[in-house]
């Protein structure tokens, strides 16, 4: 699902950026007119916002808050959206980790599963920054004056 999301994202007028540790995820990337990144650190520098849309909780851990990771790389100021279905106490963890960090944390996620089947088990992610010219699509400002995509999300079923 991250590689769609990418792809929306650059038809809608934004720079790309994305890193997979799969490279056919990459690959998708490079096609739909994203810039592919060698390492999470890569992707992150200069973004304005990171959307990350892993498979469970120990890819987020591992991706945002690890060595190496999102959190890492990540200034003050950079809002981090997770579209992951995740634990609750992973996106707790995340937010307070963060925000520590004086980094924006949005849980977004996409859906809620009891149970992430095996297909989607590589982990991929994209920070977005807005091009130059107007993005198409409906877009607002956040209280920095940056433009960013909307993100309407249901709240999570229990």
């Amino acid at each position: 699902m991250g590689s769609h999301m990418a792809a929306n994202l650059v038809r809608a007028g934004y720079d790309v950026t994305g890193y997979d540790v799969v490279p056919a995820g990459v690959e998708k990337l490079l096609q739909a007119g994203g810039k592919p990144a060698p390492t999470i650190a890569e992707a992150v520098a200069g973004a304005e916002v990171v959307i990350t849309m892993l498979p469970d909780s120990p890819q987020v851990a591992e991706v945002v808050l690890g060595p190496g990771g999102v959190l890492e790389a990540a200034t003050a100021g950079l809002l981090l959206i997770d579209m992951s279905s995740i634990a609750p106490e992973t996106s707790i963890e995340v937010a307070r980790t963060g925000t520590a960090l004086g980094v924006r944390v949005l849980d977004g996620r996409s859906a809620v599963v009891s149970k992430v089947p095996s297909r989607l088990r590589c982990p991929s992610w994209s920070a977005a920054r807005p091009r130059t010219s107007k993005p198409r699509g409906r877009s607002s400002r956040t209280s920095a004056g940056r433009s960013c995509t909307s993100v309407r999300t249901a709240p999570a079923r229990r």
